[in-house]
């Protein structure tokens, strides 16, 4: 896959400090400075944090099937359950704009509120917002992958990453993420700004020919949608031909000889 980065700081730096800590363990006494041991805490966070969108990355690749996109009717939340609270699902508005169709418990906290029906950019700092839409674009139409690195203030800091989805209709209009967060979460709005963020375009499975979208092609067959995790359905009821009709009820349209 394509991988064009706006920037470039990335957390493997970690992996120096870990023998450092592991050497500092066994040779040092408990009362011995240990060099760096506020950033190495600071990294490892970082490592979990990269940890949870690389787990919820490999579900996403799990349910392509030989597809360059998964179906959104096929996310089961049994199988990222460690993460459901930091995940959501977006659905596409307009080319560039998102907002939240699902939104799980951790990513409402952060702003305090349901954020359902709200826009993705609400979580965005103004001046990060157009490199936001610009990102969003990619995202559904070529399509590709979204990784962004967040901070908001001094005190909290985030990761997000942004996978497509298709609808039920086959256009690649829904997304799922996930945020993690690491600092003080204070009880009003909190927005980021972007520091850094990478898109990576999908490759098309070898051998199998790009997904096209028919407005006319039958509809399949999708499992429940799993409590917890689906969205509000609303009730469509079809009367037959032989249900009864209210003496008052009178057709659109009659026939004259």
């Amino acid at each position: 896959m394509q991988d064009d980065r706006h920037d470039t700081p990335r957390d493997d730096e970690g992996k120096r400090f870990d023998g450092a800590d592991r050497r500092a363990s066994s040779g040092a006494t408990p009362d011995t400075p240990q060099p760096f041991s506020g950033l190495t805490r600071l990294l490892r966070r970082a490592t979990q944090e990269d940890a949870a969108l690389d787990a919820i990355s490999d579900y996403w690749h799990g349910l392509r099937r030989g597809h360059l996109v998964p179906r959104r009717a096929d996310l089961d939340p049994r199988g990222f359950s460690d993460h459901v609270s930091s995940v959501f699902v977006l659905e596409k508005i307009a080319p560039g704009l998102a907002r939240f169709r699902i939104a799980g418990q951790q990513v409402s906290e952060v702003m305090g509120m349901d954020l359902r029906g709200m826009p993705l950019s609400a979580l965005i700092q103004l001046g990060s917002r157009d490199a936001l839409q610009a990102d969003l674009v990619r995202l559904f139409e070529e399509p590709a992958i979204l990784r962004m690195r967040l901070r908001s203030g001094a005190r909290l800091t985030g990761a997000m990453l942004l996978l497509p989805l298709r609808s039920d209709l086959g256009d690649v209009s829904r997304a799922l993420g996930i945020l993690r967060t690491r600092g003080l979460v204070g009880s009003g709005v909190n927005r980021f700004g972007i520091t850094s963020s990478s898109v990576q375009r999908i490759a098309q499975p070898q051998g199998l020919p790009l997904p096209t979208a028919s407005p006319t092609a039958s509809p399949t067959a999708h499992p429940a949608p799993q409590p917890g995790f689906a969205e509000g359905q609303l009730d469509f009821l079809t009367p037959g031909p032989d249900a009864p009709h209210h003496p008052s009820e009178r057709p659109y349209l009659r026939l004259v000889r």
